[in-house]
């Protein structure tokens, strides 16, 4: 298990980067916007509660919804919240009525306390997933929002396949499951709405995807069975051997939406 010092280390070490290589980040913060933007109808009152915010391709599709609230920005890695309001501001987009501040997105939140809550592609790195969704739940107001994407368990499957047939350890971090964390909201009668997505991105080696992981702080691995320096030589090898001229890389997006 990583720790939550070394997630928010390595964000903050390429939060320079990441914009250049977080390509499927990118295209599921879109894919989130336009799914708030489908389902949200009104809102309660209250401030406003992001986790994760990266860069800001979440968070500035939610602000042109909401000009009105007060927002309160939060990422583990505080070098990302700063580059989120620098990113915001560049836009002309107004950030008077929002705090950017590092907070780890399982504190203990006040319960009744936000109209709406969002976060792209960050739960995956929870370290109690379960209890952190119930907690983010609770902070809502009745009739509040919580709206998140994940990364999902059946991402990277060209990866897996890759290393199936080379006989090579599949080192990939644990992702949570779609279809778990929908009967964990069903087991305390919360009622979601659910899409899964799939997001193919083309690479020009294994290397460059290897590359890209690191290049946007999502390096830190969450197991033990590292592959040495031979194995991923091997790796990267055959993999490029296999896909030919197009290594395509699919990512698997969960999206939710619910309404307390």
């Amino acid at each position: 298990m990583y720790s939550k010092k070394a997630v928010s280390d390595s964000f903050s070490r390429f939060s320079s980067t990441y914009d250049d290589y977080a390509e499927a980040q990118a295209m599921a913060a879109s894919l989130l916007g336009e799914f708030i933007k489908d389902s949200i109808g009104e809102t309660p009152c209250g401030p406003v509660l992001e986790i994760g915010c990266g860069t800001g391709f979440v968070t500035r599709e939610i602000f042109r919804l909401f000009p009105d609230r007060t927002f309160l920005i939060t990422d583990i890695a505080a070098k990302m919240a700063e580059i989120c309001r620098e990113h915001l501001a560049a836009l002309d987009i107004n950030c008077d009525n929002a705090l950017f501040a590092s907070y780890d997105g399982e504190s203990n939140w006040p319960e009744n306390r936000f109209s709406m809550v969002f976060s792209g592609f960050t739960f995956q790195w929870f370290t109690n997933f379960e209890k952190s969704l119930l907690s983010l739940y609770r902070s809502l107001v009745p009739g509040g929002i919580l709206a998140f994407s994940f990364q999902s368990e059946g991402s990277f499957s060209e990866w897996e396949e890759a290393c199936n047939r080379l006989d090579i350890p599949f080192t990939a971090n644990q992702l949570p499951s779609i279809d778990e964390v929908s009967k964990f909201f069903s087991g305390f009668g919360i009622k979601s709405t659910v899409l899964t997505k799939f997001i193919p991105v083309n690479y020009r080696s294994s290397a460059d995807f290897f590359r890209a992981i690191k290049r946007i702080g999502a390096g830190t691995m969450n197991r033990e069975d590292h592959l040495s320096p031979a194995l991923m030589k091997k790796l990267i090898k055959g993999w490029d051997e296999m896909a030919g001229k197009n290594l395509t890389v699919t990512y698997m997006a969960g999206l939710f939406f619910i309404k307390k």
